[in-house]
């Protein structure tokens, strides 16, 4: 499945977490495709989130930041809103 991502009206960054190893979860965002994935912390999404590590593989979020680094993770789609 393709992923194009870019940067919201907002300024929030889309992110899809595609796999995760351990703690690192490897997501595809505006910068980073499948192919070379941007690594972020499994625990730093899911503690933003308030869901369990592992519902980060998979999910769609939105975070605050750059090419380099992400913070402030928000499930997107969350059925619980």
């Amino acid at each position: 499945m393709s992923r194009n991502y870019r940067v919201l009206p907002d300024g929030r960054i889309p992110l899809w977490v595609m796999l995760a190893v351990e703690d690192a979860a490897y997501a595809v965002t505006p910068w980073h495709r499948a192919d070379r994935p941007m690594r972020l912390s499994v625990e730093d999404i899911a503690d933003d989130c308030d869901i369990s590590p592992v519902e980060v593989v998979g999910g769609e979020f939105t975070a605050i930041g750059d090419s380099t680094a992400l913070h402030s993770f928000r499930l997107m789609h969350d059925p619980r809103l």
